[in-house]
């Protein structure tokens, strides 16, 4: 059971961070390993969009060449089998920039 795990195991597996904070460490490796080489290299920040308390929407923001393109993330109305990968969400926004 993950709630026995002491305070440095939940730290160190992720545990106990915000899923905000989670979904902007893998975007910052995707985004390292793929735009590495890139001379005018591509910002992406994940935030919450807060229109009313009860709709919140988690973001994904990229800064490229002067653009900036959103996209939510969650909630995801549009899936019907399954979510795409945050590596395509990159892609695309990247691409939109272009």
């Amino acid at each position: 059971m993950l709630s026995k795990l002491s305070h440095k195991d939940k730290e160190e597996c992720g545990y106990i961070k915000d899923i905000i904070n989670c979904i902007q460490e893998r975007t910052d490796t995707i985004v390292a390993k793929c735009y590495e080489d890139d001379s005018c290299y591509p910002i992406f920040k994940v935030s919450v969009l807060c229109e009313n308390k009860e709709s919140q929407k988690i973001i994904l923001n990229c800064t490229h060449l002067g653009r900036t393109f959103s996209r939510v993330l969650f909630p995801n109305n549009k899936c019907f089998y399954e979510y795409e990968s945050l590596g395509d969400v990159i892609e695309d926004l990247y691409n939109q920039t272009m």
